[in-house]
């Protein structure tokens, strides 16, 4: 890659050779995409060949295809074995199954299904052949089109949607771009402007959507504002509100409430998202589970995190389990500064200590934190296979008189009678965090 590259991805075999602009160009299976010059979004899939060369705004090659393009293209596309030589103005033009399209001039929306062969000189407003549909619309709908066995039901402004294969597309509202290929329910309430679904997969938004994409067994649920969400392979997206771009890759669900700019799946992964997340990656086996503002969260490999509240910065490598109870920020500003004030006793006042805690060693015992205070509020902290420090010993509590023995062993570890120095030998996590724990009568 040779110049500003905002999102490339190439899945399976391909190679990609970029000098210039490109946004957005992705590459499935076996493919080649030779790019010189802006290309906005060029998408390869299966065994296909690229050669872009001037502005190309969207190009789109499926199964064994050669697209080769010189001038401004806004929107091609190729399904199938199909050669494509384009020079000029094209605006839209789609080949499906073997098809050879030769085009010199202004076409402003060309489609061949099948064996076709299109020959096109000078100005072509609409061309469209389409196979068994039934069409329901009532509205506006500029071009519309159903290939093979599937049911449209429109209602409101459509500008561009179209269902491949056995398909069920309902529309309400105002749709510029909407496609569905193989098995896939679609159904919209809104203004949709890309929303595209590949393989066996059902899709229902409502609201604002830029860009959002399935492929493969795919589950798409969106309410609001999505940007941009994709979904490959075996994959549940379940979005509500504002979300930036969202991944998820393998079997993987993911249920987003409220705003993420940017969230994504590798692997065998669940996540749950309530709040603001900048970035949060899961690699691998995981389970996420967030509620509140969190910037960058990653965990590798077979992990659980539950996070509710403010996490700066979270990681979770090998097979582990932490939960954060990030209590309000009226707690903060009751903070414990000295031990003597944390051994005050419990039934007087009740203090609230922060504590900042890491992980130094090897995994040698699991166990769990918990702090209470009088009322039952519960702040927990468990580590699966994470303890280094398994002391709190009888030797080293007797040599601090301010100290007392811990009254539970070190798997259930209670903060009544404990020292932040205790603490911090105890329950060494490396996690960068700032945790408020209740100091109180536990439970």
């Amino acid at each position: 890659m040779d110049g500003y590259v905002m999102h490339v991805v190439a899945y399976g075999n391909a190679r990609w050779v970029m000098d210039g602009y490109v946004t957005h160009a992705v590459a499935y299976g076996n493919a080649i995409l030779v790019m010189d010059g802006i290309v906005a979004h060029a998408v390869a899939y299966g065994n296909a060949i690229l050669v872009m060369d001037g502005i190309v705004t969207h190009a789109v090659a499926y199964g064994n295809t050669i697209l080769v393009m010189d001038g401004f293209v806004t929107h091609a596309v190729a399904y199938g074995n199909a050669r494509w030589v384009m020079d000029g103005y094209v605006t839209h033009a789609v080949a499906y199954g073997n098809a050879i399209l030769v085009m010199d001039g202004y076409v402003a929306h060309a489609v061949a299904y099948g064996n076709a062969i299109l020959v096109m000189d000078g100005f072509v407003a609409h061309v469209v052949a389409y196979g068994n549909a039934r069409w329901v619309m009532d509205g506006y709908v500029t071009p519309a089109v159903a290939y093979g066995n599937a049911r449209w039901v429109m209602d409101g402004y459509v500008t561009h949607a179209v269902a491949y294969g056995n398909a069920i597309l309902v529309m309400d509202g105002y749709v510029t771009h909407a496609v569905a290929n193989g098995n896939a329910r679609l159904v919209m309430d809104g203004y949709v402007t890309h929303a595209v679904a590949y393989g066996n997969a059902r899709l229902v938004m409502d609201g604002y959507v830029t860009h959002a994409v399935a492929y493969g067994n795919a589950i798409l649920v969106m309410d609001g504002y999505v940007t941009h969400a994709v979904a490959n392979g075996n994959a549940i997206l379940v979005m509500d509100g504002y979300v930036t771009h969202a991944v998820a890759n393998g079997n993987a669900i993911l249920v987003m409430d409220g705003f993420v700019a940017h969230a994504v799946a590798y692997g065998n992964a669940r996540w749950v998202m309530d709040g603001y997340v900048t970035p949060a990656v899961a690699y691998g086996n995981a389970r996420w589970v967030m509620d509140g503002y969190v910037t960058p969260a990653v965990a590798y490999g077979n992990a659980i995190l539950v996070m509710d509240g403010y996490v700066t910065h979270a990681v979770a490598n090998g097979d582990k389990r932490l939960h954060f109870w990030w209590l309000t920020k009226a707690y903060s500003h009751n903070r414990v500064h000295s031990e003597k004030s944390v051994n005050k006793e419990p039934d007087k006042q009740v203090q609230r200590a922060q504590i900042n805690v890491s992980y130094l060693g090897p995994v040698e015992y699991p166990g769990e934190i918990r702090a209470t205070n009088m009322s039952g509020l519960v702040g927990l902290f468990i580590l699966k296979g994470i303890y280094s420090y398994p002391s709190m010993k009888a030797k080293a509590h007797e040599t601090s008189p301010r100290n007392r023995k811990c009254p539970h062993p070190v798997s259930q570890l209670s903060l009544k009678n404990t020292t932040l120095r205790e603490i911090n030998k105890v329950s060494r996590i490396d996690l960068g965090l700032k945790i408020l724990f209740t100091k109180g009568r536990p439970d």
